[in-house]
Formats: C-alpha cells, sequence, structure tokens
C-alpha cells in the first residue's frame, strides 16, 4: 500500500489522527512522512507522548520541590521554634507550635501518611481504643489488593464491610 500523503513510497505506518471536533481517521504512512509530521510541517502537528510525559514529570517534580521546601514566616511565641526548624528536626517545639504551625503541620501530614489525621499504634493489636479505625484500614487494603486481582465479588462485599462500618462511626 502506498503512503496517503505522499504517494510515492511504501506506508509502513498507521496512525489514528484525531480532529479539534473529536473525530478520527486512520491514515498509512510511510517513515518520510511520519518524520514530517512529527516536525509539525503540512500543518498537522502530531503528539510527542516521551516529551509530553517527560515535561509533565518534570512539572510535578518541581512542584513538589516547591512545597518541600516552601517557607511560612513566624515564629513561635512561647518557644521560638520556626517552621524551618520543626520541618529539619521533625520535631515541634512546645504545644503552641501546633496552632502557630497547624497549616503547614497538616499539609506535612497529609503528604506523608496520605492522610491528617493520626491512628497511632495499638498496642491491642487493633483490639483497643482504635479498633473500628484499624479495622478500616485493613479492610481498605483488603480491597485494594481484591480490585489489583480483578476479584470484584470479594471487592464488592469488602466495599459493602466499610460502607457499614463508616455508617456506624458518623
Amino acid at each position: 500500500m502506498l503512503c496517503e500523503e505522499c504517494g510515492k513510497n511504501e506506508a509502513a505506518v498507521q496512525i489514528h489522527m484525531i480532529a479539534p471536533d473529536g473525530s478520527g481517521t486512520d491514515r498509512m504512512l510511510c517513515s518520510e512522512c511520519v518524520n514530517k509530521l512529527r516536525a509539525g510541517r503540512n500543518g498537522i502537528r502530531a503528539l510527542d507522548v516521551t516529551g509530553f510525559i517527560s515535561e509533565l514529570i518534570n512539572m510535578l517534580q518541581s512542584s513538589r520541590r516547591a512545597r518541600e521546601t516552601e517557607t511560612y514566616e513566624g515564629t513561635c511565641a512561647v518557644c521560638g521554634s520556626s517552621w524551618d526548624d520543626i520541618r529539619k528536626t521533625g520535631c515541634v517545639g512546645c504545644p503552641e507550635c501546633y496552632k502557630e504551625f497547624h497549616e503547614p503541620i497538616e499539609e506535612a501530614l497529609v503528604r506523608g501518611n496520605g492522610t491528617a489525621v493520626y491512628t497511632g499504634r495499638d498496642p491491642d493489636g487493633g483490639e483497643g481504643v482504635n479498633a473500628e479505625i484499624y479495622k478500616l484500614k485493613k479492610l481498605r487494603e483488603q480491597l485494594a489488593k481484591a480490585i489489583g486481582e480483578e476479584d470484584y465479588e470479594s471487592a464488592a462485599l469488602i466495599r459493602d464491610s466499610i460502607r457499614e462500618l463508616e455508617g456506624r462511626q458518623a
């Protein structure tokens, strides 16, 4: 089959092109025309997936670095600790620091743990004060595993158990 663009060379690549209105067409092109397409000639600009992903990763990393190095002005009126001190040591100077640096502490907890709610460790193995929290955590882990294994019947049962437990907590 000849290239649909130049009509001279043997077509080697099938490309699915999507128009601005959302309609799509398939075209058979030779490697020469594919290279022109990638270069943006003929009024057509191809999507460079590798470049796009690379740019996206760079954006996310720079955004993450910016958040990590973000400084919060002010110091604790009681102990004199700054956010930079707390971030570097991982230790809060005094109880007043929790009020002064509430927002960055909460952001750090969410970034590190996925939640700002501390569930802690339960010496009773999940049977003590936080038993329902631990049970929910275990059920969510089981749900993720069941979905990952494409065991949707078990996942539905686990989901129902989670909803029931969450209903009791509310």
